[in-house]
């Protein structure tokens, strides 16, 4: 019995471990899409996104050399997954900088959180610049053996000014290959 209760534990300590986390700022391609309007409506790769005070160019997924991932969103869970989202407006701006806080979890098909960061942004007290914060890059990479791979995994966001009430928020999901 003890066995049964410990091997779930062991397991969730091991995709535990087997995510991380980035984020960055400016320097991306920007696309030539039009923008959209900031509704709960899915931008490209199915990425459902909300917006508050804040007015969202482009949403969408690329690898790290920055080839687009295909619309269906089937990844090899050991690549890092990156989402671009190019912000037209609505930061605070302080001094010419953007302070931001970013969010990421990392969920499977059963709703079980695998890893959470709570201040991708951390690392930037003193700000970031206005134009760097126009460029927003949050990736992922999930690594996992392959006995533990999961069909998917949802990644929840949000991406918040700390000094103003703006942010964007959503998810979206990746597909075993």
């Amino acid at each position: 019995m003890k066995n049964k209760t410990i091997l779930p534990f062991i397991i969730v300590c091991l995709l535990l471990q087997s995510c991380e986390f980035h984020c960055s700022v400016g320097n991306a391609e920007e696309s030539n899409k039009s923008s959209k309007t900031n509704s709960k409506t899915p931008w490209s790769n199915n990425i459902h996104l909300e917006a508050n005070d804040v007015k969202v160019k482009d949403a969408y997924l690329v690898y790290a050399d920055g080839s687009r991932v295909s619309a269906d969103n089937r990844v090899e869970f050991n690549q890092t997954i990156k989402m671009i989202v190019l912000i037209d407006s609505g930061w605070t701006i302080h001094d010419n900088k953007v302070f931001l806080g970013a969010s990421e979890t990392i969920v499977d098909k059963d709703g079980s959180v695998l890893m959470v960061k709570d201040d991708l942004f951390e690392k930037y007290p003193d700000g970031i610049s206005a134009g760097d914060a126009r460029i927003i890059g949050l990736s992922a990479t999930i690594k996992y053996q392959e006995q533990q791979h999961p069909e998917m995994v949802q990644v929840r966001f949000k991406v918040w000014d700390k000094k103003a009430p703006g942010f964007i928020e959503g998810h979206y999901d990746l597909y075993a290959k």
